[in-house]
């Protein structure tokens, strides 16, 4: 485990030069990284468990850990870094929030089988480019881009490779062997989702967690209970969003929320609560005091209720989210980096596809103005 300690810990770009004296982190051995991160400046509590998460990730990750056994193999990295069980505990959901399968031992890739995986997109694409380049039929052309940007369902691509001729056809299928990929692998590996879709599910999230926000406030201000006002009835694409993202909540799916899951979820998407406050918010939804979980019935009643209108304030706040560096532009890797806690699955291609459509500028990122005005489409 010390390389992926000193991995994780080198993620941090803390300075550790002057107290490595010309080697590097991963010529270190266990017990020097541990006596680095008790002397390294900086490396105060949230950094520790930054580290520890990384760590507790690539384990599961790589099938060195499993859920039950993890807290007894990280033991002594626990108490190095003074990490407690229930840290412990909240991490392995965060984790499980931003990667649903981690936990799930029959889905789980090595890392072998991820290089695999990835390994026969990048193959796939490069020949898909190569037959498109110069082909004279641009209707099956245009058939292959509708699958691959997912127009059409990935179900339709045997259809579509099936017009192309044998020796068109053999270089993909000769990839297909080459890598053992199944239907269903690669169903999975090429399908997309349509960016404003995606653009969607994002501004769904944010505006319930805008609710939960608001409900938390009108709490503190109220110091009591008090019934949530219903706006209207959800139409049945709301219904269906709403059931995304209380899946996306739910990650044992027993069909209801509880305090842990909803901690976790604000946590990894930029609302730390307090837990107090995360209680507060369930009793709100729920009308009983010290509710212990929330079913989708009452969390649907979220989304029906009347607290406020998305202002502009609300969307800069969001904005900021987004824009990890503060420069007031978006760019690729800071969309990327925060999509990827709501939609763990998103291919680069998808995100890519995202940019494009709010940056109308051209400028390869997206401002504010621009943000703005998606959100506002969305919201709307």
């Amino acid at each position: 485990m010390a390389g992926a300690f000193s991995r994780s810990l080198g993620k941090l770009n803390l300075d550790t030069s002057r107290f490595l004296e010309g080697r590097s982190l991963d010529e270190l051995s266990a017990d020097e990284v541990y006596v680095l991160a008790k002397v390294l400046p900086g490396f105060h509590k949230e950094k520790r468990l930054q580290v520890y998460k990384g760590v507790l990730q690539e384990a599961l990750k790589e099938g060195y850990v499993d859920y039950s056994s993890s807290l007894e193999v990280l033991q002594q990295m626990r108490q190095e870094l003074d990490i407690t069980k229930e840290e412990h505990d909240l991490i392995l959901t965060e984790l499980e929030v931003e990667y649903p399968t981690i936990l799930d031992p029959s889905k789980q890739h090595n890392r072998e089988d991820l290089l695999r995986q990835e390994s026969y997109r990048e193959a796939f694409l490069d020949v898909f480019i190569e037959v498109a380049k110069n082909h004279p039929n641009q209707t099956v052309v245009a058939e292959l881009v509708e699958v691959m940007t997912g127009e059409k369902p990935i179900e339709s691509l045997d259809a579509v490779l099936n017009k192309l001729s044998k020796d068109e056809s053999l270089p993909l299928q000769q990839i297909r062997e080459e890598y053992a990929i199944t239907a269903a692998e690669e169903e999975e590996i090429l399908k997309t989702t349509e960016p404003r879709q995606l653009w969607t599910t994002i501004a769904y999230t944010l505006d319930t967690l805008n609710r939960l926000e608001a409900i938390a406030i009108k709490r503190q201000l109220i110091k009591e209970a008090t019934p949530i006002t219903v706006k209207q009835e959800l139409s049945v694409e709301q219904v269906a969003h709403c059931q995304e993202i209380f899946q996306k909540f739910d990650k044992d799916g027993n069909n209801r929320l509880s305090r842990g899951e909803l901690c976790s979820v604000l946590r990894v998407l930029g609302c730390p609560f307090s837990p107090q406050r995360v209680q507060e918010i369930m009793d709100a939804i729920s009308e009983h005091s010290n509710s212990d979980s929330v079913s989708f019935e009452e969390f649907a009643v979220l989304l029906q209720s009347d607290l406020g209108s998305t202002n502009e304030d609300q969307i800069l706040q969001w904005f900021h989210l987004f824009d990890a560096d503060g420069s007031g532009y978006i760019s690729l890797e800071e969309l990327h980096l925060y999509i990827k806690d709501i939609v763990p699955n998103i291919t680069k291609a998808e995100i890519e596809n995202m940019l494009k459509l709010a940056d109308t500028s051209g400028d390869q990122q997206i401002s504010y103005e621009e943000f703005r005005d998606l959100f506002q489409q969305m919201t709307q």
